[in-house]
């Protein structure tokens, strides 16, 4: 998991930029900051990019094929990986 946290740091940053932008300072931090489990982390990750994506569809616009891409493996992996626990 270790290894997607970076492109889904960016990501988040991506999908946040509006936020920023409209004066909501709710999500200033990336998410999970506080963790030091890097599962957490990218869970916690994934839903607040959902999260902003439910929000404001817009914001879809700013990430490429790849990112979704990458948001659709990541989700998949950590449900095997809860189902096999």
């Amino acid at each position: 998991m270790q290894s997607v946290l970076p492109d889904l740091t960016r990501i988040w940053n991506d999908v946040f930029a509006q936020h920023v932008e409209l004066g909501d300072e709710t999500h200033r931090h990336t998410p999970g900051t506080a963790s030091r489990d890097v599962d957490t982390i990218v869970h916690r990750t994934l839903v607040e990019i959902r999260d902003a994506l439910l929000f404001d569809p817009r914001a879809r616009d700013r990430l490429t094929d790849e990112d979704l891409a990458l948001l659709t493996a990541t989700e998949t992996l950590i449900g095997a990986q809860s189902a096999s626990a």
